[in-house]
């Protein structure tokens, strides 16, 4: 029988799962400073996360979304809703907390974490624990996952988080995107937006009918090409509408060269 703490709520193990040692000192800090909580464990990657979610039987887990090689939902599709603990999803990305964790998931927390918003998450979680609801909302969010992967996960808006509040872009408006080294930089209607993350993550949540990667480090919104110009070994200059010109290396020239020009 797990003991109860001094507020009266039973003991809670909690696994940390995040790629950034900086992230899990953060949630470490916040933890700590609860007297129901004991940390079983951190994880660095997906791999890791899948055994100790075995291993250690946690009540919940903090799970990062994006990680290399396996991401956080491939973790939970891994070890099943049986077997999971409740778990409160932690992203850089605001579009899957919007589009998705509200409405079917426990609880997510977005990056930097918010004490506050922390401290909502974690009531919740505790809530659902006494209550023994954990397999039932797990099952639901599986199912949700399920869903996602099975349908368009394109994006049509891109939520910017700044100041606590959050603004929706249009993501027809985008006019390209580039990358900044742990940041990629939104270019739109005469301004930039940063979003910590890869690029290689963002091409895969846009529609590829109307945005294209034209350099390893450069996506371009289809619509907004004005003209192509030769360059040197193969590469083109891409000249936008307003005025922007960017590289379209050889590796990706075959590629948009079919787009722009559909059999």
């Amino acid at each position: 029988m797990k003991k109860k703490s001094e507020g009266g709520h039973r003991e809670l193990r909690v696994l940390i799962v995040d790629d950034e040692s900086l992230a899990r000192d953060g949630l470490r800090e916040l933890l700590e400073a609860e007297s129901d909580i004991h940390i079983v464990g951190e994880c660095a990657d997906g791999v890791e996360a899948i055994a100790a979610l075995r291993a250690k039987k946690p009540d919940i887990v903090f799970l990062d979304i994006q990680m290399p090689e396996l991401s956080g939902f491939d973790v939970v599709r891994e070890v099943g809703p049986a077997l999971m603990p409740l778990v409160i999803f932690v992203t850089a990305y605001d579009e899957f907390a919007i589009r998705a964790f509200d409405v079917s998931a426990l609880d997510y927390l977005l990056k930097p974490v918010d004490p506050g918003r922390f401290k909502i998450a974690l009531t919740r979680a505790r809530s659902i624990r006494e209550s023994k609801d954990t397999l039932a909302v797990n099952q639901k969010l599986v199912q949700l996952l399920e869903d996602i992967k099975a349908g368009s996960a394109y994006l049509d808006r891109l939520p910017m988080r700044s100041s606590g509040k959050i603004t929706l872009l249009n993501v027809r408006e985008i006019d390209w995107i580039d990358a900044e080294g742990d940041y990629i930089c939104v270019n739109m209607q005469g301004k930039k937006h940063l979003i910590r993350g890869k690029i290689s993550e963002m091409e895969q949540r846009l529609d590829p009918k109307q945005f294209a990667r034209i350099h390893r480090s450069i996506i371009v919104n289809i619509a907004r090409i004005k003209e192509l110009e030769p360059l040197f070994y193969g590469e083109y200059a891409v000249k936008l509408h307003n005025g922007t010109k960017l590289t379209l290396s050889r590796t990706y020239r075959e590629k948009l060269f079919a787009l722009l020009n559909p059999a």
